[in-house]
């Protein structure tokens, strides 16, 4: 997950995939990143923070599925 972090508001953003990683076993705080790079400006969460929307992420998920079962994800492993 990427947020938006500046200096207004340097730990709330971070709020959100914080409680997620403690409600949910494979999402991991510690892969977020909340860095607004010059790489990434053209992002819309970016873009909506400069505009001064403080919490806009972008959530990331792999259509992929485990690879120890071998099949991608369907719509009902998503929900």
């Amino acid at each position: 997950m990427y947020g938006c972090v500046g200096p207004k508001s340097p730990y709330a953003p971070k709020e959100l995939p914080y409680l997620l990683s403690r409600r949910m076993n494979n999402f991991s705080y510690h892969t977020c990143n909340f860095a607004v790079s010059k790489a990434k400006e053209g992002t819309a969460r970016i873009s909506l923070w400069k505009s001064g929307i403080e919490y806009s992420y972008t959530y990331e998920v792999s259509f992929c599925g485990p690879q120890k079962e071998r099949r991608h994800f369907n719509i009902k492993d998503l929900h």
